[in-house]
């Protein structure tokens, strides 16, 4: 929310070193707090929701992909330097190496999502979570998901993650202003990319880390918080289409892009204008149009 406001008050200056540095120190003392704890999951859902509201705001690309650069090559620097990161790396390439250990959790994720087949074990059937499957409340959530609904149960909560995703979208290109687009893009990557860790470590498709899965995970405080940002999303999105609807509708044009004017009857037509096709922008964009 910080970072939306501030960023949205300076569109105007978001290429120039008076805001890139500002944001660079903001954003590495948060940082530097949540890896102290140690948590370098969830610092990595704050890095890349930080960079797509730098992103969003109008940043140059040049200035996003240093940036970009310099965070992978900070989290692996953090995963090398700790040992227990460094193991969890080791066991992403191959957890069959330590099955009773530190890949112990890996192999039982796939077991869950193996057993679960098409459509599952049944509603609290699932056998996974009694003693073999490591945190099932929490981390492992989803692997009892696969376990208990099967393939088609893990699917439609990743549609449903979609959805959320796509509707998002839409809230921010839609919004009244550049604080309220910012916040809703900022909101959506941080739903959908934290969803997205938590189930493609369950897949094994990234190394091991405590990410919970948004909505689903055990957690009041991480539900209300999930809620919080729900709501304002929708408020987001309802400020919008009441500014759409007090709008006056534009003229109705044809294929080429001219407006529809009534001729004068019993003669010619008179010319029209022609303005050409012209890509739709949002309203807080400042890019020139036309």
């Amino acid at each position: 929310m910080y970072l939306a406001t501030w960023l949205g008050a300076r569109r105007e200056d978001i290429g120039s070193w008076r805001v890139t540095v500002p944001f660079v120190l903001i954003t590495m003392t948060v940082l530097g707090l949540v890896v102290a704890e140690p948590d370098l999951g969830t610092a990595i859902v704050i890095v890349v929701v930080a960079l797509a509201i730098y992103f969003a705001a109008g940043a140059r690309l040049q200035i996003f992909i240093a940036l970009g650069i310099l965070t992978g090559v900070s989290v692996l620097a953090l995963a090398v330097v700790n040992p227990e990161r460094y193991e969890r790396l080791l066991t992403f390439v191959d957890p069959w190496s330590d099955p009773r250990g530190a890949g112990f959790q890996t192999i039982q994720t796939l077991y869950a999502l193996a057993l679960g087949g098409s459509f599952g074990e049944g509603l609290g059937a699932g056998r996974e979570k009694f003693g073999y499957l490591p945190h099932p409340y929490t981390d492992s959530i989803f692997a009892v998901l696969g376990d208990e609904l099967g393939l088609a149960g893990a699917l439609a909560v990743v549609l449903l993650f979609l959805v959320v995703a796509f509707r998002g979208v839409r809230i921010a290109l839609h919004s009244v202003d550049a604080t309220g687009a910012l916040l809703a893009t900022g909101i959506t990557v941080w739903l959908a990319f934290q969803a997205w860790v938590n189930m493609a470590v369950v897949a094994s498709l990234v190394p091991m880390t405590g990410i919970t899965l948004p909505f689903i995970s055990y957690g009041g405080s991480s539900l209300c918080v999930g809620f919080i940002a729900v709501g304002i999303l929708l408020n987001i999105g309802r400020a919008g289409s009441r500014t759409r609807a007090d709008m006056p509708r534009a003229p109705r044009r044809w294929r080429d892009g001219r407006s529809r004017q009534p001729a004068p009857r019993g003669r010619g037509g008179a010319a029209r204008n022609d303005t050409g096709h012209r890509v739709p922008l949002p309203r807080w964009s400042s890019r020139a149009r036309g």
